[in-house]
């Protein structure tokens, strides 16, 4: 992994040297070691000009190339010196290996990706990466996988040049590295998996990771001989010593057979699992007891832990080394220098090992036992990083093994529900690490995308996610309901976030979905959905993001089905892409896909009737008074203001405001009568004003519809003068009498002149927070804006914004009048939150609807754009239960000179302290209270708040009604998928299983 400083030793960092060698480099005349020239992979010459297709060029490139990522063989000397390999250095401590290519530098300089494989001489917190995630890092660890996974990556042909890597000055290097890494005691506790991810994947020993070789020497056989593949899902599934007896029973069995390829890989796939099972896991750990030492308390709880295992079965094994990976992790920082705890990580990863070797070999034949195999994994998770020590220890005494003859069949649901959790939980941690340079990779790289996938496999996640699966298909089968997603096994793992029915064509979306274009007639299956969505017909992901986000709660709205899904059924589900299917998810959590040919009539029948006429409201604007056309102060609106003077936003925040006045933040509203006077201007290239571009354009679309037009090409009209209205709505001119206005009121409010106080920029229509249809996050906002043209220009990108494609998708699905749409806008101080969220008066997808749900994040904008946030369920009883942490790798701030800033985020502290949940607990009782007697408000149903903390000081930002959709919630066919014992049935634990 190259940046300029992996020229220098470490001992001797020298800005002169790299400043010397760029000029050398860019002339052409490196210590004559045929330096390319500029561009010559890519055509072009300029650092910063990479696009993915020339970085992947440039991987071709170094693939065909003997010397790879290097120009030449070079000794870098302790002084700084770099010198040809026929002429040593003249003081000791000179390292050999492989000097870089040009176009590898300028890469790592203009998009900081590192292709430069040597270790040896780079420094150790450049190498660390703090600064940037640990992205160098992560990129190394990443690039072992696809050394691994492509037969060498970019070291195809290079692996055989002599000199470019020393083994064993990369493992001197890596050793140094990792003494430094593990004497930081925050770095461990803020990073636990990663640095043990950095021991499992550093060469300390001459050979890479061999697990992660076999399984990609594996796809490749099955990949190019497809007889092989159930042996290669045997090998990525369910890997023991099995696996080298059926692979020397394979080649026998197609020796003749299979192309002389195929023998020679398969040779290579015996010599590699000959290795990874000659010596076992505890004979491994064995060896590094003295290095631990074995009068520590922790070499002294190795020695037991060995004596105990010693002849004992499969059950007994696994749960006590998965007891030992926790005694690991907590015990880790009593061991005082970092040679002692490398070799403790190092015992860690082999009972890793020892855990997946034996945990298929357990099979639990009770629900007892099968309680207990999940709690032991779940326990290895956390020993192994995948899941923080405070989640574990909130979620530990809920998934202790359940015990007694007989158990209610609710208990039993819940106990599973939780165990999926975890599951995910840990998914989460690999995803959150990696993800991002894995989009970085995948833009060039597509194999990149494999990693996370290799990175689960090649953890105890793997046992755990069968265990976990195994569970929740033996309760929902004594349950007598079952998901049946297209027959796939991974299918019983799927658990549904919303309700709803949906018919279209499958979409497989395996990489990132970002500003991917979508069609309402599709399902789609996404690894990761996107913060904005338009409409779909159907959602499945592998990450939820949170329960509150906006997304979330606009498909709660409109009944579209949305369910989670482990990341295996991704690849599964692939086949079926382009394939029409039915989707149903019901309101306990089932899943239903199946072909849409296979549909019964009963399905059919529900399909039809999810039409528009039944689900379409008309707002009303009768009550808009457009007169108004003066800046008001938040304070002086209520809630009957709904509708009439602002929308349901400004006005809600106005009574809260009048309701809580310490928790609210200063505001001024821009009413629906400014907007609506500076749309009677004339626009620019037409006949008429803003506004009657705007009932033209609607009034054509009508007349269309009436002669027969497709919905299609109408939607296709609209869209595009929705377009033309947009862009000239943001360069419209303002109003010199409403600008005057503006900043009078402004100083009034905010005691100091537009231009030094920031505020937010928030958007505010007369068709969002109804008690139909949410709206939630269809137009613009606009964090901690300082300076006044910004503030000004942001007012007119607001009122465009009510007018884009989505949020008119959105609308129209729901409201037959989408063209009468009246924005005002909201200018609210900025709180430079330390977190923030969402809280619901209602238990969303567990408890009563008394209980609460609160989602939050770190900093500004949390949990509401789709972020995997910190979730928690807060019962009525008093008791709270964690029902997903945050996942984040960032978060936001408020920056001083306006905008916001980015910060890196850490998990191994809870963002909501018992202090903060009562907090919530009683802001959710008071805003209950309150807004119910309010005039413009006066209802018993569930309340979504935006609010947010700093230190422990609760602000309120927002308040809208939460809207679900009754109609599919009560649904008879999705009742029908859900349970069909009743909740309080005995259950017997100890019957044996179905097979």
């Amino acid at each position: 992994m190259l940046v300029t400083d992996s020229f220098v030793p470490a001992e001797r960092r020298s800005c002169r040297f790299i400043l010397l060698w760029l000029c050398l480099a860019l002339l052409g005349t490196a210590l004559g070691g045929g330096v390319l020239s500029p561009g010559s992979a890519r055509g072009q010459d300029r650092p910063g000009d990479w696009s993915p297709p020339d970085i992947s060029a440039l991987v071709k490139t170094l693939q065909s190339d003997p010397r790879g990522p290097f120009q030449a063989i070079r000794w870098f000397c302790p002084d700084g010196s770099v010198r040809a390999p026929q002429s040593r250095c003249d003081q000791p401590g000179g390292k050999q290996h492989g000097l870089v290519k040009q176009e590898v530098l300028q890469l790592q300089l203009a998009k900081r990706i590192y292709l430069d494989p040597v270790l040896t001489g780079t420094d150790v917190e450049a190498f660390w990466d703090a600064e940037h995630r640990q992205s160098r890092l992560k990129q190394y660890l990443l690039q072992n996988y696809l050394f691994a996974a492509d037969d060498g990556w970019i070291l195809r042909r290079a692996r055989y040049y002599r000199g470019a890597l020393q083994a064993e000055d990369e493992a001197d290097w890596s050793r140094r590295f990792l003494s430094w890494l593990l004497r930081g005691e925050e770095r461990i506790a803020q990073h636990y998996y990663l640095v043990r991810e950095t021991v499992r994947g550093l060469p300390l020993r001459a050979e890479t990771d061999l697990q992660q070789r076999i399984r990609a020497l594996s796809k490749e056989i099955s990949d190019a001989y497809s007889p092989f593949l159930d042996l290669r899902v045997k090998i990525h599934g369910q890997p023991d010593s099995t696996d080298l007896v059926q692979v020397q029973q394979f080649r026998q069995e197609h020796d003749g057979t299979a192309p002389a390829t195929i023998g020679s890989k398969l040779q290579t796939l015996e010599a590699l699992l000959q290795d990874a099972y000659a010596v076992s896991p505890t004979e491994r750990i064995r060896a590094l007891v003295p290095a631990i030492g074995p009068a520590t308390a922790l070499g002294q709880r190795l020695t037991t832990y060995l004596a105990a295992v010693e002849g004992g079965d499969a059950a007994t094994f696994v749960a006590e080394s998965a007891a030992l990976l926790w005694t690991l992790r907590m015990d880790l920082s009593t061991l005082p220098s970092g040679a002692q705890r490398l070799a403790a990580l190092q015992a860690s990863l082999a009972l890793e090992d020892a855990i997946l070797r034996s945990a298929s070999r357990w099979q639990p034949t009770t629900l007892t036992a099968l309680t207990k195999k999940v709690y032991a994994l779940a326990q290895a998770a956390a020993g192994a990083g995948l899941i923080e020590v405070w989640e574990w220890s909130h979620i530990e005494e809920r998934l202790r093994p359940l015990t007694g003859p007989r158990s209610a069949l609710a208990q039993l649901q819940q106990y599973a529900q939780r165990a999926r959790r975890v599951t995910d939980w840990a998914t989460g941690t690999v995803f959150e690490t990696y993800q991002p340079v894995v989009e970085k990779y995948e833009a060039f790289e597509p194999l990149a995308r494999g990693f996370l996938d290799d990175r689960v496999r090649g953890s105890v996640l793997l046992s755990l996610g069968d265990a976990t699966g195994t569970l929740a298909g033996a309760v929902a089968e004594t349950a007598g309901t079952r998901n049946d997603v297209l027959g796939l096994a991974e299918g019983r793992r799927a658990q549904g976030l919303n309700p709803g029915v949906a018919v279209g064509s499958l979409e497989v979306v395996p990489g990132s979905a970002a500003e991917m274009e979508v069609s309402p007639n599709r399902i789609y299956v996404f690894r990761e959905p996107p913060m904005e969505l338009e409409p779909v017909a159907g959602i499945a992901s592998v990450m939820e993001g949170n329960l509150v986000s906006h997304i979330q709660l606009l498909a709660r709205n409109l009944g579209i089905p949305n369910a989670q899904i482990p990341p295996t059924l991704v690849d599964e589900l692939q086949r079926f892409a382009g394939e029409r299917v039915f989707y149903a998810v019901s309101p306990g959590g089932t899943v239903v896909m199946k072909r849409a040919q296979n549909m019964t009539r009963q399905e059919r029948a529900l399909v039809e009737r999810q039409g528009r006429p039944e689900t379409q409201i008309r707002v009303s604007t009768d009550r808009i008074d457009l007169l108004v056309r003066r800046p008001l102060s938040l304070d002086s609106l209520r809630a009957v203001d709904s509708g009439r003077i602002c929308g349901p936003k400004a006005a809600k925040v106005g009574e809260l405001k009048r309701l809580f006045p310490e928790r609210v933040a200063d505001g001024l509203v821009v009413p629906f009568g400014v907007f609506r006077a500076h749309m009677s201007q004339p626009m620019p290239g037409t006949a008429g004003s803003y506004w009657d571009f705007v009932q033209a354009t609607f009034a054509e679309a009508q007349q269309r519809r009436a002669r027969g037009d497709t919905d299609a090409s109408v939607e296709t009209f609209i869209t595009a003068r929705l377009a033309r209205l947009r862009e000239a709505i943001r360069t419209m001119p303002l109003r010199p009498e409403f600008v005057a206005k503006l900043r009078g009121r402004f100083s009034t409010v905010f005691n100091q002149p537009l231009g030094q106080v920031p505020v937010f920029v928030r958007s505010d229509t007369n068709m969002e927070d109804l008690d139909e249809f949410t709206g939630a996050g269809l137009n613009l906002t606009l964090p901690n804006v300082m300076d006044e043209a910004v503030l000004l220009s942001g007012i007119r990108d607001v009122w465009a914004s009510a007018y884009s494609e989505r949020s008119y998708e959105w609308r129209q699905r729901i409201l037959t009048n989408p063209e009468d749409i009246y924005p005002s806008v909201l200018l609210q101080r900025s709180v430079d939150v330390d977190a923030s969220g969402v809280l619901l008066t209602t238990g969303l997808t567990a408890g009563g609807p008394n209980d609460v749900t609160v989602a939050f994040n770190r900093g500004v904008g949390g949990a509401v754009e789709g972020q995997s946030a910190e979730t928690w369920l807060l019962r009525t009883d008093g008791t709270a239960e964690l029902l997903a942490p945050a996942r984040e790798p960032t978060y936001r701030v408020l920056s001083g000179e306006g905008g916001v800033a980015e910060r890196s985020a850490t998990a191994e502290t809870p963002i909501l302290s018992p202090h903060r949940r009562a907090a919530l607990r009683t802001a959710a009782a008071d805003i209950r209270t309150r807004l119910r007697n309010a005039p413009g408000v006066e209802s018993d149903e569930p309340l979504d708040v935006e609010l947010g903390f700093v230190g422990d000081r609760l602000w309120l930002f927002q308040v809208r009604p939460f809207v679900e959709n009754p109609n599919l919630r009560s649904a008879e066919y999705l009742r029908s998928l859900d349970r069909v014992l009743r909740p309080n049935a005995q259950i017997s634990l100890t019957a044996p299983l179905q097979p």
